[in-house]
């Protein structure tokens, strides 16, 4: 897994908090949680996350996941909620989502869903505006929303398909970076990991708007 971490240091009123945010391509995350399937075997978290939430290093904390409806996102709102977290589950399918959550509750946890289309400002601030209502504070984020493109020659990419791939893969991280640090200060600090990929390292060919937006994600990290 490759992983690229930078930690800023936001000036706030009087005071100077941290917040460590990562870009990782958590692929081998979902087959560590999920056996697999990507979508993550409720037979076999059930007696983890049971167990654990009763001393969870993350109890009363409380982590925002987008892209939570299946595969990693999913895998990572069930690990949370394993170590004891609140959860609040962020995608736009809301079968997938909801279906993250109630797992999540019939494990023992806490979690709700939200509706949200990283690509649109109002629904990051309203997604994230109901997780402090809900739960009070927020302390993990994971910018985990992204779709992959077929594989085109960059002069074959339809404009309309560019833009949807740089708009979710990237735009989307930025709004939920953007929305989610003002979050975190209030907190005293926090933790914000974004997904990124290999072809934010190396490219792949055949694969230039998701290429570029894949690097952006770690780009943004030095802004």
């Amino acid at each position: 897994m490759k992983s690229y971490r930078n930690q800023q240091t936001v000036r706030s009123s009087d005071r100077t908090r941290s917040i460590i945010i990562k870009s990782t391509d958590l692929q081998h995350f979902t087959n560590l949680h999920s056996q697999k399937s990507p979508t993550c075997k409720t037979k076999v978290l059930r007696r983890k996350i049971v167990t654990t939430n009763e001393n969870g290093k993350y109890t009363g904390k409380v982590a925002f996941v987008t892209g939570a409806a299946n595969g990693i996102g999913r895998a990572t709102a069930l690990a949370f909620a394993r170590e004891g977290a609140n959860v609040v589950v962020a995608d736009v399918s809301e079968q997938g989502n909801q279906e993250t959550a109630r797992t999540i509750e019939e494990l023992g946890g806490r979690a709700i869903a939200v509706k949200c289309n990283v690509t649109e400002a109002e629904d990051v601030k309203a997604a994230l505006a109901k997780t402090i209502e809900t739960f009070g504070r927020l302390d993990f984020a994971f910018n985990n929303a992204g779709v992959e493109q077929k594989n085109t020659a960059t002069a074959e990419i339809e404009e309309e398909e560019w833009d949807r791939i740089v708009d979710i893969d990237l735009r989307g991280v930025f709004l939920c970076m953007k929305y989610e640090i003002p979050l975190l200060l209030k907190q005293g600090g926090g933790a914000i990991v974004n997904t990124s990929s290999g072809a934010g390292v190396i490219g792949i060919k055949g694969g230039a708007a998701y290429t570029a937006a894949k690097h952006g994600v770690i780009a943004i990290l030095f802004g």
